[in-house]
């Protein structure tokens, strides 16, 4: 009897051991896992936001930039009128469309309050050869010349409808002319072919105040529209 029960506590030992090896191999499985998952998600985690850094990244390469078509309903003329940025007009065109068109209005339009200012800015935006023809057009004694033609009294204005480029230094300005004189309106479209130039001439402050990055003319033609 007495070997029976030491057999049992034998038994009931081993058994005890067995059961506490096998918890203590559960709570250190689970401790494994429980760090694998750990690592798993913070992997997943570092995985998406690499993935949403670049889909941000890629955002702009696919971005839709708006764009209005103007219509002038006394001219048919279409323009884009569009926002300055880097995808629809580059820094330098926007500029060389500024100081063509600025030359074309100081060169064409006429009164006599302003004659003085635009005869400067033309003399500043001019390469000599340009300069000089302008010059010899706007003596008063030439009967074409504005001093003389609108000596009564009058005035004309010019609205600039488009400009663009038949290459890097030469531009295209289509404009409307307006001419008030002896109470009478009259309208025309013109066509302006002008050739420029960036000189590094010295000049005046006073001077760089009218011409303040020395654009310059070397050749200019003015020609009516063809059916305008």
């Amino acid at each position: 009897m007495a070997k029976a029960t030491e057999a049992m506590t034998e038994k009931q030992q081993t058994y005890a051991e067995l059961t506490k090896a096998f918890e203590s191999d559960v709570v250190t499985s689970a401790r494994r896992s429980a760090k694998l998952a750990w690592l798993g998600c913070i992997l997943l985690g570092v995985v998406a936001v690499a993935q949403g850094l670049a889909i941000f990244g890629l955002t702009p390469l696919h971005r839709i930039e708006p764009y209005v078509v103007r219509v002038d309903e006394a001219t048919g003329a279409v323009d884009s009128v569009a926002k300055l940025n880097a995808t629809s007009r580059t820094e330098t065109e926007a500029v060389n469309k500024y100081m063509v068109g600025k030359y074309v209005r100081a060169r064409e339009e006429y009164s006599a309050q302003l004659a003085p200012v635009n005869y400067k800015t033309v003399a500043l935006m001019s390469a000599s050869p340009v300069a000089n023809l302008y010059h010899e057009a706007f003596k008063p004694e030439n009967p074409k010349s504005p001093l003389k033609v609108y000596a009564g009294g009058g005035n004309v204005n010019i609205r600039i409808l488009n400009v663009s480029f038949l290459g890097p230094n030469i531009a295209s300005v289509r404009y409307e002319k307006t001419i008030r004189a002896n109470d009478a309106v009259t309208r025309s479209m013109w066509l302006a072919t002008v050739t420029f130039r960036y000189s590094n001439a010295p000049m005046s402050e006073d001077d760089r105040l009218v011409n303040p990055i020395g654009f310059e003319v070397t050749d200019y033609r003015n020609d009516p529209e063809v059916g305008g």
